[in-house]
């Protein structure tokens, strides 16, 4: 499993490794290289020097002088070069007591778009590496985190196929939307948007009281956030596929052109304007999901109007901009 956070959708062009020297730490290395191929991004391997150092790390000797850490990440370095991406190494010499801020720190200063890391969880001395300094960093710094459990073997050829992105309908939640959509476009990927709802058995203690004197009324109450759930995570990428494939028959079949097909666009767009009006951070969502929804939309077309599928294009040939814009209308 990937967990992911983000505030931006830019282009991934520099990923950020902080390592501590442990065999533990450099699982996340095979994962950022198979992000870092298909978006071109540049990675850097990094080592924080710490003051007063622990002796081992993970039953291993811990970097705590500035010559053994670069060549330890030169070494590291050379042996991922025949992935065929650019890595850089950065070490901070002088020697630090918050290594979470100096990751955080350098995240900004070096301008990176993501930071992936390994994350065993399991504490141990300091919380070292990087079950509670994964978790502080995510909350400390802007950069989107990714933490790669430290099983090596599953990275060691990776290829994502399916992402899923767990979302609690808060704005917080959908901010990692826009970077998850730009993984899933780098990988060819599918991207699976999922938002948990309680059982009785599982609602939090708050709530528990009440459904425990009133199951029915509470059972009811839970499938209608079900359901509302389902409408939430289906209904722009819903109205952007019903959008675009009135612009399609708009344009392939003038003949038929009529003021109910003209209703449809104009509420399409009305309906997703007014789902990112309620989710703001849902705004670049439409974009990401454009090419999906066309597939989509072009299936549809080609049943509805009896052409064959060929005579729609491939992918999308209008920009998102143009889609969404009040008054424009594709031509025939």
């Amino acid at each position: 499993m990937v967990e992911a956070r983000s505030f931006s959708a830019a282009p991934i062009h520099s990923i950020l490794v902080p390592l501590d020297g442990s065999r533990l730490a450099e699982s996340a290395i095979p994962a950022a290289v198979a992000l870092a191929k298909p978006a071109r991004a540049v990675i850097t391997l990094f080592h924080v020097l710490e003051t007063d150092p622990p002796n081992s790390i993970h039953g291993e000797p811990h970097l705590s002088r500035q010559d053994e850490a670069i060549a330890y990440l030169e070494a590291l370095s050379a042996r991922f070069q025949e992935s065929g991406v650019v890595i850089s190494i950065h070490v901070h010499e002088d020697p630090e007591k918050d290594v979470s801020l100096s990751i955080v720190n350098h995240s900004e200063e070096l301008d990176v778009s993501l930071i992936v890391l390994a994350n065993h969880g399991t504490g141990g001395i300091r919380g070292f590496f990087f079950g509670r300094v994964a978790q502080q960093i995510v909350q400390r710094g802007k950069k989107p985190v990714i933490a790669v459990p430290t099983i090596e073997p599953l990275f060691a050829h990776t290829r994502f196929n399916r992402l899923a992105l767990l979302l609690n309908r808060t704005t917080e939640s959908e901010a990692a939307i826009p970077i998850s959509a730009r993984l899933a476009t780098e990988f060819s990927a599918s991207l699976h948007l999922i938002c948990a709802v309680p059982t009785i058995g599982t609602l939090a203690e708050d709530r528990s009281a009440s459904a425990t004197l009133l199951p029915s009324a509470a059972r009811e109450l839970l499938n209608i956030e079900v359901q509302d759930t389902h409408r939430y995570l289906g209904g722009i990428a819903s109205q952007l596929t019903r959008l675009l494939l009135h612009l399609l028959k708009w344009q392939y079949q003038p003949q038929r052109r009529s003021d109910s097909w003209l209703d449809s666009i104009t509420d399409a767009r009305t309906q997703i304007d007014l789902a990112i009006q309620d989710s703001p951070s849902l705004k670049g969502y439409p974009a990401e999901q454009l090419e999906d929804s066309y597939r989509r939309a072009r299936r549809q077309a080609a049943t509805q109007t009896k052409l064959e599928i060929s005579t729609f294009p491939e992918t999308c040939q209008h920009a998102i901009d143009l889609v969404l814009a009040e008054d424009w209308l594709p031509q025939g």
